[in-house]
Formats: structure tokens, C-alpha cells, sequence
């Protein structure tokens, strides 16, 4: 009977070891993964810090801290079993405090939309200035292209008429007498001579 009682007794504090081997290695599993995530809470911590640095008032900003918020908060629901209270705390105020500066961007990007409807208001009388000069400039370049057609046809007028004029002239100016050769007037000078006292020498 006592063998038995023991051995029941052995048996219990046997598997008491074992629930208890296993619960520590859950609790080590539960305490690395807390580690993990809070490391990766830390990481987007640094990444909304480096973007503070440039954060400018647009919707993708916001939407970019909206889904950090989001992955913080699966972050929260994931450790809220083995992270302690001070740890979830410290990550409701990181949360707390980007969903501040929601607001303040989605405050900014309101001013922003009004400053851009104003801007197209602006730009849109513009762009009818601009039509309204563009028309303007084009029908001054048709009467510059009008009034350059009508002076290159005045050109070519005079440029014929002086054509005309040239060969006229030409055409009215004395026939230049042709050049004698020296050489062969010469030759018939002295053949003349020749003949002629010939002649005068038959004479006597």
C-alpha cells in the first residue's frame, strides 16, 4: 500500500516537472517573442523619428504613419499577454503621440488644399489671359507673315524691273570697234608699198 501511494506520488511530481518544463519553455517562447516585437516596435519608433525630420504635409504621410500605427497595434495585441504593463504603456503613448501628428498633418494637408484650390483659381484666370494673348499673338504673326509676303513681292518687283533696266542699257550702248591684228596690218601695208612701186617703176 505505501509502494503504491509512492509511486502515485512519483508519478504526480513526475508530470508536474513535465507541465512545468513545458509552461517554462512557453514562457521563454513568450518572452523572446515580447523581446522581438518590442525590437520591432523600437525599429518603427527610428523610422518616424528619421521621417520627423523631412515630414511634410501630404495624405501619403499620413497614410505612412496610419499603417505604422496599425503594425504597432498588432505589436501591442501580440505582446499584450507576455509584455509587461510598463512596456504597453510606453507603446500607447508612441501610438498616442503619432496619432497626433495624424492630426496635425491632416490639419496641414486641409491648409494645403486650401492654399492649392486658391493656387488653381489663380492659375485658372491665368491660363485665360494667356488663351486670350496666344490669339492676340497669333493674329499679329499672320499680319507679320502678311506684311513679309508683301515686302518680298515688292523685292522681287524692284529686283525685275532693275533686270530689265540692266539689259536695256546694255542693249543701247555702241558696238566696239573690232581689234586689228598689228602684225598682219602691218604685212599688208608693206605688200601695198610693194605693188605700188612696182606700178610707178613700170611708169618710167
Amino acid at each position: 500500500m505505501i509502494n503504491s501511494v509512492e509511486s502515485e506520488t512519483k508519478i504526480s511530481d513526475k508530470q508536474v516537472a513535465e507541465q512545468l518544463e513545458i509552461l517554462s519553455v512557453k514562457i521563454q517562447e513568450g518572452i523572446d517573442k515580447a523581446y522581438q516585437v518590442v525590437k520591432e516596435a523600437e525599429e518603427i519608433k527610428r523610422e518616424i523619428e528619421l521621417q520627423k525630420a523631412d515630414f511634410s504635409p501630404t495624405v501619403e504621410k499620413a497614410v505612412s504613419v496610419g499603417e505604422q500605427i496599425q503594425r504597432w497595434e498588432e505589436v501591442l495585441n501580440q505582446v499584450a499577454e507576455v509584455a509587461d504593463k510598463e512596456t504597453i504603456q510606453r507603446l500607447e503613448q508612441e501610438i498616442e503621440s503619432a496619432s497626433n501628428k495624424i492630426n496635425e498633418v491632416q490639419s496641414q494637408v486641409g491648409h494645403t488644399d486650401r492654399i492649392f484650390d486658391a493656387f488653381m483659381s489663380e492659375l485658372q484666370s491665368r491660363l485665360v489671359e494667356v488663351s486670350q494673348l496666344k490669339s492676340q499673338i497669333e493674329q499679329d504673326k499672320q499680319v507679320v507673315q502678311d506684311l513679309a509676303k508683301e515686302t518680298d513681292d515688292k523685292y522681287q518687283r524692284i529686283l525685275q524691273i532693275f533686270s530689265q533696266m540692266s539689259e536695256k542699257k546694255e542693249s543701247e550702248l555702241p558696238q566696239k570697234p573690232p581689234i586689228i591684228n598689228t602684225i598682219s596690218s602691218e604685212n599688208i601695208a608693206d605688200d601695198l608699198f610693194s605693188e605700188l612701186d612696182f606700178h610707178v617703176g613700170l611708169d618710167k
